[in-house]
């Protein structure tokens, strides 16, 4: 009697082959298992390793420059599973993190393990072969607090004509979503107004007005959690992305003109960092992987605002152009924040 083949693959905790995991001073420690698609006919051994080409690929097809974890900031305890007769998962292996924080902050670092061999009539699933880990480091960081009426914004020393790609992104915490316009990201003379809108149908939407056009991604959000925004224009739609994830798409044809850019204004407290103006469309991977700081060097960024200067009215621009933006009053600096939120 033959066996039916299978097959072998990695899934994390969030059901796919890519981890992002947030790396404290404390460090962290990272069960991997393997899977098969079904229950094994006979006990099987597999082998992985750490896989340096495998991450190099992956950013050549993600837009990525991810960097391999040296390997003095890591101990992986077993590079061998054993998947028993009758069962799909093995035990976990640990792979154990040290505290990246004396790595350069604007390097990003990545591990990838990727299958290398299999016992029995089993095979490695090709397209999950390989486990993605992709690391952020957490920071603790000031960020910039605007009560009502209040607003922090800049105009460009050389506005931008025709733009027909571009992309925003900012992160945002609310006090509260009970006031009508909170006003977020806004952009003129062509409009982008962006804001957390009540409306009869939906409470608590996000909505933008761009184009002649009303829009909102069907979700509601939450008063005192922290959000990753990011609105993308890539010459026949607008895309909404929350916290790194595709939530609403539009067709739009248009052009812009941008003098200006500012966050706030009308109803509401809230907490912002990471505002950044972009004059290129940035891919899901790279807003994604890239929340929570990036390179100021990195092309096609126009604006950068970190929200982090801790003190005094002025929002310094970090990207080549030197934009600074200026608060208002009714405007304070929130120390020691941390990023990502817990």
């Amino acid at each position: 009697m033959t066996t039916s083949p299978n097959a072998i693959y990695f899934e994390g905790s969030g059901g796919t082959n890519i981890a992002n995991i947030s790396i404290d001073k404390s460090g962290t420690i990272i069960p991997i298992t393997v899977r098969a698609a079904k229950p094994m006919d006979t006990k099987s051994s597999v082998t992985v390793q750490i896989d340096p080409k495998a991450l190099e690929q992956y950013n050549k097809e993600n837009g990525t420059s991810y960097q391999s974890l040296p390997a003095s900031y890591y101990t992986f305890s077993n590079n061998s599973f054993t998947i028993d007769k009758g069962k799909y998962i093995s035990e976990p292996s640990q792979l154990s993190i040290k505290d990246i924080a004396n790595l350069p902050e604007i390097n990003k670092y990545a591990l990838a393990i990727t299958i290398t061999g299999t016992e029995g009539n089993s095979h490695a699933l090709n397209a999950a072969k390989t486990y993605y880990i992709l690391m952020d480091r957490v920071l603790y960081t000031s960020v910039a607090e605007l009560g009502y009426n209040n607003s922090i914004d800049t105009k460009y020393k050389k506005p931008y004509k025709g733009l027909r790609a571009w992309t925003m992104e900012w992160r945002v915490k609310a006090a509260d979503l009970k006031g009508n316009n909170q006003t977020l990201i806004y952009s003129y003379p062509t409009e982008v107004y962006t804001r957390f809108e009540k409306v009869i149908e939906k409470p608590d939407l996000l909505q933008v007005k761009i184009g002649g056009l009303a829009l909102s991604p069907q979700q509601s959000s939450q008063p005192n959690r922290w959000y990753h925004l990011a609105l993308v224009y890539n010459g026949s739609s607008v895309i909404w992305y929350i916290d790194g994830v595709p939530s609403m798409t539009n067709a739009l044809s248009a052009s812009f003109d941008f003098e200006s850019i500012g966050f706030g204004g009308n109803y509401g407290t809230k907490q912002v960092n990471e505002i950044r103006f972009w004059n290129i469309v940035r891919s899901p991977a790279e807003i994604r992987n890239n929340m929570y700081a990036v390179d100021p060097a990195t092309p096609g960024l126009e604006g950068y605002w970190k929200c982090n200067d801790g003190k005094g009215t002025i929002i310094k621009d970090y990207s080549k152009n030197g934009n600074d933006m200026i608060a208002g009053s009714n405007f304070k600096w929130i120390p020691d924040v941390r990023m990502p939120a817990e």
